[in-house]
């Protein structure tokens, strides 16, 4: 998710493609921008072009598109996981993690396709959170509990 003066931009999927929506700062659905590729997202960054990372096919993706013309380009990489990006001056940033594998590179021209959508609104509070270090080699055990109208969390 991403959040700016036009509004709030959320990652999803519609029939198994990465999917933008920008909602506006009331919950309201502006537009929903499916990338014409198969994949999952995980992160999205704004910055008047939207960038996001995520995998297709088994392969980390980096697509750039630009929301008025639908034009998006798209780099996938092999041996790697993209999991976060920025953009800072004019170079993109990317997190992620590889296991000692050669990382391989490939442009993908991608076509993004307006959709039609619904926002589903909901009210959810969350009663409690509490995180704790379950034992000395670091891993976590989270406890959360909550409600929103239709089920408990």
């Amino acid at each position: 998710m991403h959040v700016n003066s036009d509004g709030v931009y959320v990652l999803g999927w519609s029939e198994d493609f990465v999917t933008v929506f920008l909602l506006d700062h009331n919950g309201n659905l502006r537009w929903a921008k499916r990338i014409n590729q198969i994949g999952l997202a995980e992160d999205i960054y704004v910055d008047g072009s939207i960038y996001v990372v995520g995998s297709s096919e088994g392969k980390s993706l980096l697509v750039s598109f630009d929301p008025a013309n639908g034009k998006a380009q798209g780099i996938l990489l092999s041996g790697c996981w993209l999991k976060a990006v920025t953009v800072l001056d004019d170079s993109i940033y990317c997190a992620g993690s590889t296991r000692g594998q050669n990382i391989t590179a490939h442009l993908v021209n991608l076509t993004t396709s307006d959709i039609d959508a619904e926002v589903a609104s909901f009210n959810w509070s969350l009663n409690s959170c509490n995180l704790t270090l379950s034992d000395a080699k670091g891993s976590f055990t989270d406890f959360t509990s909550g409600s929103s109208e239709n089920s408990d969390i």
